[in-house]
């Protein structure tokens, strides 16, 4: 890595750059983490990842999401589930013509390390006013060992 190279650019081309999402995802009424397999990720043994970035854009009118991002005990989003950040909540209007969005930035990125008995893999929890609410959620950050 050179003096002028990002963290998330050098991982990105060493391929360890994550971007983790999902689009118009519409079953979140019931409020539970989200197991579309291009959001959740599986923690490798060994590995931890450090997430910089997660957003909702909630794309039908008159609808909110709440949203956070967690760890969970099982592979594929199962398990028990911790949150890891203070949750955040995106709404639009009846009359929309615009898109709700939040984009949050996490400086210092949060940290998730492997651990076999709490954080097999890292996820979304979404809670919807109601099954016709659809947002896009992406979350990207980079995996390393475990230091």
């Amino acid at each position: 890595m050179n003096q002028f190279e990002s963290i998330e650019v050098h991982s990105a081309r060493r391929g360890l750059g994550l971007h983790k999402y999902v689009d118009g995802v519409d079953t979140m009424a019931t409020g539970a983490v989200l197991t579309d397999a291009t959001l959740y990720y599986n923690i490798p043994v060994g590995k931890q990842v450090l997430i910089t970035c997660l957003l909702c854009d909630l794309d039908t009118v008159s609808d909110d999401v709440a949203f956070y991002l967690v760890k969970c005990a099982a592979v594929a989003g199962g398990g028990s589930a911790v949150q890891l950040h203070g949750g955040q909540h995106v709404h639009t209007p009846a009359a929309m013509v615009t898109h709700g969005v939040i984009q949050l930035f996490f400086n210092p990125p949060i940290l998730v390390k492997y651990d076999a008995a709490a954080a097999k893999s890292i996820s979304v929890f979404a809670d919807a006013n109601d099954d016709g609410a659809a947002a896009n959620i992406a979350w990207c950050g980079w995996v390393e060992d475990i230091t």
